[in-house]
């Protein structure tokens, strides 16, 4: 193993990939010896599963206050106002305009350069402007400032895309002009010989910034535009986002359908760890298996008798969702006890692929990632089982 970690660190530039590491934790022990855990693999699959869950109640069963409402929808529309911004800089920036504000720029910084060689050109300061403090805005006029925005859009001045066949030519020449500026232009030593020579580039190398400046300032006004209103967009959907967040943390404290959960939960002895983030530890994730068909029948009686008004989903596909999520987790069960069988046989080999491609299957189709452990349990466990000595 740290022959291949070496062969690997040499092919990539001394930089380990797919997760080879340069040296093993513990290099005494035989790789053969090394096995997928199988209890931390499925309190990582079971509380994926029960936050996929809950994430699902708060977007679409969970009754909420009219603001909330209208906050979510605000923040689904600014999300796709920061995409179209986005598009619409990187247009910008691609279009004749763009590539020419590139160029200016970089014309002004060396003759920049060139002046402060010279001694002719002090420090800038710039200001930095004080964001105002959002915290204590009303939710009401906040999302009112939110719609404005959204609705105020700024169509602006058109990007042309249109580029004249020299553009790139131009480009090239002033990156060759600068380059040669900046090393071209160091300090002679000052008296009297000289004095008139560096008075006359100094005027020279200020009128060209000059020049530089005012062409550019109105190409910058432009980006500017749109470059405000994407930050402004990012700034509304990150107190959005917040919002949201601390809603969803109040239902739970108080009597909402996440608060129910945890007490159905509890009754079958699970305890939430509030120092373990919220998620559940090896034996809680343990008794939700074992109590998956009362747990969920639970889950979906709480969910259609509290469901919001307007709830997109009817009685039945309440009941097909925990449903879905009941035989999720009797699947994984399955594939779990099969691989943790001490000897197992070619019986107990099939039953367990059979078992563990029917619960990838089925939590993909809950709408859960394929994480690391998931990969794991489907792609490395049969392999270990059959070639590992007791597995």
């Amino acid at each position: 193993m740290l022959d291949t970690a070496k062969e690997v660190e040499d092919s990539h530039d001394n930089k380990p990939k797919y997760g080879v590491k340069s040296k093993l934790w513990w290099d005494f022990i035989p790789i053969k010896n090394y096995v997928v855990p199988l209890l931390h693999t499925l309190i990582g699959i079971g509380n994926d599963l029960l936050d996929s869950l809950r994430d699902s109640v708060d977007n679409q069963i969970e009754r909420i206050s009219p603001a909330e409402s209208r906050a979510r929808s605000s923040l689904t529309t600014v999300e796709g106002t920061i995409n179209e911004t986005v598009a619409k800089r990187d247009a910008f920036d691609a279009s004749a305009d763009g590539k020419k504000l590139k160029s200016l720029k970089a014309k002004i910084r060396v003759r920049k350069q060139a002046l402060k060689k010279l001694g002719s050109l002090q420090e800038e300061q710039q200001d930095t402007q004080q964001q105002a403090d959002e915290a204590n805005i009303p939710i009401d006029d906040y999302l009112d400032d939110v719609d404005t925005f959204v609705t105020d859009a700024d169509n602006g001045d058109e990007i042309t895309s249109e580029e004249e066949d020299n553009d790139d030519t131009d480009d090239n020449t002033d990156n060759n002009a600068a380059a040669t500026d900046e090393e071209s232009n160091t300090a002679p030593p000052v008296d009297d010989a000289n004095t008139a020579a560096v008075t006359q580039q100094i005027q020279g190398k200020r009128a060209e910034l000059a020049q530089f400046t005012t062409e550019a300032k109105a190409l910058q006004a432009k980006r500017d535009k749109i470059t405000k209103r994407l930050n402004q967009a990012r700034q509304y959907v990150s107190r959005l986002k917040e919002k949201l967040s601390a809603w969803r943390s109040e239902r739970k404290k108080k009597d909402g359908i996440e608060s129910k959960m945890d007490k159905v939960l509890k009754e079958v002895g699970v305890e939430i760890q509030r120092y373990h983030g919220g998620s559940l530890t090896g034996k809680d994730i343990l008794r939700v298996v074992a109590n998956a068909t009362e747990i969920f029948d639970a889950f979906a009686k709480i969910f259609k008798e509290h469901k919001r008004n307007g709830c997109v989903l009817d009685d039945d596909q309440i009941d097909n969702l925990c449903a879905g999520y009941k035989l999720t987790f009797l699947l994984w069960d399955g594939a779990f006890s099969h691989a943790r069988k001490v000897n197992p046989s070619d019986h107990d080999r099939n039953m367990y692929t059979r078992y563990v491609k029917a619960a990838v299957h089925c939590h993909v189709a809950m709408g859960c990632s394929v994480t690391p452990k998931v990969h794991l349990m489907f792609r490395h466990v049969l392999h270990q089982m059959k070639n590992i000595e007791g597995a």
